[in-house]
């Protein structure tokens, strides 16, 4: 459990079976953690997994903002590598929606005590 203590929510929770080591599938549930929820679950693609099934997919831009919300060097170095992966994909439109979504964090107070503008801007650089 990690709670998003500026804004006093719980943030993240992980499911996962009790054994030990844990197997099978682990979940991490993340609310709370970013201030743009709405945003994302609103501006998700539906994408078909199986016949009969979609699920509401986050676009490219928004995963780049949680991701450099997220992005720890130290304890979460498999961040980095995801920015990166995202970037190499990324359209105008895509770094565009980043650049509104971690302003949007930033102004709602969910930023950690980061700029994440410049945060990204630098990965946008690299």
């Amino acid at each position: 459990m990690v709670e998003q203590t500026a804004q006093g929510h719980l943030a993240t929770v992980r499911l996962q079976t009790p054994s030990r080591p844990p197997r099978g599938v682990v979940a991490d549930l993340l609310f709370a953690s970013s201030g743009i929820g709405a945003e994302i679950v609103g501006a998700a693609e539906r994408i078909q997994i199986f016949p009969d099934v979609t699920v509401p997919v986050a676009q490219i831009g928004h995963l780049l903002a949680l991701k450099v919300l997220a992005r720890d060097d130290r304890r979460r170095p498999q961040d980095l590598v995801d920015i990166r992966t995202l970037l190499a994909i990324a359209r105008d439109t895509d770094i565009a929606m980043a650049r509104s979504a971690v302003e949007l964090i930033e102004q709602r107070g969910f930023a950690r005590g980061r700029d994440l503008r410049r945060l990204l801007e630098q990965e946008l650089t690299a």
